[in-house]
């Protein structure tokens, strides 16, 4: 009897949560608005996946202070789920995106996705500007499987910034 109580309120709180409320945009631009850097992961992840769609509209508002805007794409990175993946591709393939902002959403693709997101950072590796170059290696690199090791090996055969060079040398451990 117990055993079918105990089961029934797990259930009970797992759906229950899984239906919660986002956090209201303005906690949540008020967390992204530390004056040194935003809150930690775990505070982030307490708040639930829901909060990708908080996220996403304090991106998507052009009225947003620049900053909030950009911290909104680095923290989706804390959220492993398919609207947190479809927002962040979504940041990455907006033609004319704001460098540092395209930074971010990197690496938050591949904190995200690991493997996963090879696909859509890669492309970046041969990005006009230099530091979205950089940004695209330093993203891999932190996925430790062979394909990327050969993507990196590859892209430094061809890269001719100094900087982008030295990024690439390190992620290959030279």
């Amino acid at each position: 009897m117990r055993l079918r109580a105990l089961s029934f309120l797990l259930v009970t709180l797992v759906s229950s949560s899984a239906f919660a409320d986002p956090p209201s945009i303005d906690r949540v631009r008020t967390l992204l608005s530390s004056f040194e850097a935003v809150a930690p992961e775990a505070a982030w992840r307490a708040l639930g996946p829901e909060t990708v769609q908080v996220l996403r509209a304090l991106y998507e508002d052009r009225d947003e202070l620049p900053f909030v805007r950009m911290r909104a794409v680095e923290v989706a990175g804390y959220y492993p789920t398919e609207a947190s993946h479809t927002f962040l591709r979504e940041v990455v393939r907006t033609p004319d995106q704001n460098d540092l902002i395209l930074r971010r959403a990197l690496r938050s693709l591949t904190r995200a996705f690991g493997e996963q997101a090879i696909d859509d950072v890669r492309p970046f590796l041969t990005h006009r500007v230099v530091i979205v170059r950089e940004a695209a290696v330093r993203a891999l690199a932190t996925v430790e499987v062979p394909r990327v090791r050969t993507l990196l090996q590859a892209r430094l055969e061809r890269e001719r910034d100094p900087e982008v060079r030295r990024r690439l040398e390190v992620a290959l451990g030279r």
